[in-house]
Order: C-alpha cells, then structure tokens, then sequence
C-alpha cells in the first residue's frame, strides 16, 4: 500500500495492519460473498475495499472526500492491480445533494468529518447513497462499510427506501454517539446488531498467522449500550443466527 508514515493511522497501517478492526476484516473475509458488491464509505486509504477486492474478488465502490486520501485510494488500486473492479467516488455522503464544509485533521487522518466542525475545512460534493441504486450503479450492496467520524447516522438515512436487508444485506457502522437513533433505525428495519470487540496486539494472532488462527477468535457479541462499532445483519438470517450461538456459547 502506498501509506503516508507521518499520519499515526497509516503508521499502524504499515506495522500492524492485523489491528485496524479485526471484527470488520474478518466480515470481508468470511461473510462478503465472493464476487459481491461492497461499498467502502469513508474509506480513507482504501485498506477494507482492498481486502474485498484480493480475498473476495469483489467489486468495490470507494467513497472519500479528502481529496488527497482519494489520491491515495487511487495510487493503492493501481499498485494491486483492481483498477477494473473499483470505482472511486470523490464525495461525501450524506442526506442530500450539494456541497459541506468537510473539517479536515491535520495529525490523524481517521478523524476529518463532516460532523466534527473545528479546524481548517474544503468544501466537497455531498450526494445520497440511494444514488447508487437509481443511477444504476448497483442492484444490490452485498456489504455496506459506514465510517464517517461522527456523520453515521445521516449517512444511513441516505439509502432512503432502499435501507430494507433485501438490498443492503450487511452493514457495518462506526456508531459513536449516536448508537440509540442508529439502532432504532435499523431495528425497526429489519436488521440485528452485534457490537464489535476490540482486541489488543496480545489478543490477537502473531503477524502473518491471521488466516491460520484469527478465524478461531469471537469477533461479535450481543448488541451492548457502550457499542462503537456494529455489524447489522437481517434478523432471520444464518449469519445473525451463527453469531448469536458463538455468543451463547461464550457466556457459558
């Protein structure tokens, strides 16, 4: 990856990339069916879209609105080779179309938002989600990644009638403190959550052995009131039904 060592993500990025979010990576890899659409928004330096892209053969639409982390997802498509199966979107999602102060962080490139208004500011293009679906883009998101730093919850509601789990199957969202409007809206649409767990380096498996041992560690556990991160998934589903028996069996 091409990687900007001077911002403290990317640097963790470099060393460690087992630690950006082990529950997310191990959504990619185990329940984003292969040949899947995944829609990576806030992708930043595009890590989750390409993990989609090599261990799923995905297509994958990247959103970003920092303008020099589109340059950055852009440069990483092309040194992998996944030019014919990415779509770079240079904008902000939100509730509406037009145009957003997007408030940029000068030290930690996970941090600039469209919500956090402090600091310098660009202005950027905002456009809904459910354009996706009515410009033809998509039929279906077979896995919808929402990491806006704060902006989560308007995101969401941009998919409009098309936030129903026989389009957008699996979502997984940085809820922050907006957990209860965020939960409310997807369960009384047909979706479970499950809060993601942190790990630590010593929980983890040693470098390089994550395809051998990380799929042995529990990732999920039932919905909890300090959740950060969530993975949603229709109700009824296998999936929702497998992690409700690893939690059960954990608790044990």
């Amino acid at each position: 990856m091409a990687l900007d060592l001077r911002k403290s993500n990317q640097r963790t990025l470099f060393w460690f990339h087992e630690l950006a979010e082990p529950a997310l990576q191990w959504t990619i890899r185990n329940l984003l069916p292969l040949g899947g659409t995944m829609v990576d928004c806030g992708a930043n330096a595009g890590l989750m879209g390409l993990l989609a892209l090599h261990y799923r053969s995905a297509r994958v639409f990247f959103i970003e609105a920092h303008p020099r982390l589109q340059e950055t997802v852009e440069a990483n498509l092309r040194l992998n080779g996944f030019d014919d199966r990415a779509t770079m979107l240079r904008w902000a999602a939100s509730d509406a179309e037009g145009e957003a102060q997007f408030y940029l962080n000068e030290t930690h490139d996970g941090l600039h938002s469209l919500a956090m208004q402090s600091g310098q500011s660009v202005t950027v293009r905002t456009r809904r989600l459910d354009t996706l679906f009515t410009e033809g883009l998509v039929e279906r998101i077979d896995f919808l990644k929402i990491d806006t730093e704060g902006h989560d919850f308007t995101v969401l509601t941009g998919l409009g009638e098309h936030l129903t789990p026989t389009r957008v199957p699996r979502i997984y969202v940085e809820t922050g403190a907006a957990l209860t409007p965020i939960a409310a809206l997807l369960q009384s649409c047909g979706y479970e959550g499950f809060s993601a767990l942190r790990h630590t380096l010593d929980a983890l498996p040693a470098r390089r052995r994550a395809e051998a041992g990380g799929a042995q560690l529990r990732h999920f556990e039932p919905l909890g009131d300090r959740a950060k991160n969530v993975l949603w998934l229709p109700a009824d589903s296998p999936e929702a039904k497998h992690l409700r028996k690893l939690a059960s069996a954990a608790s044990r």
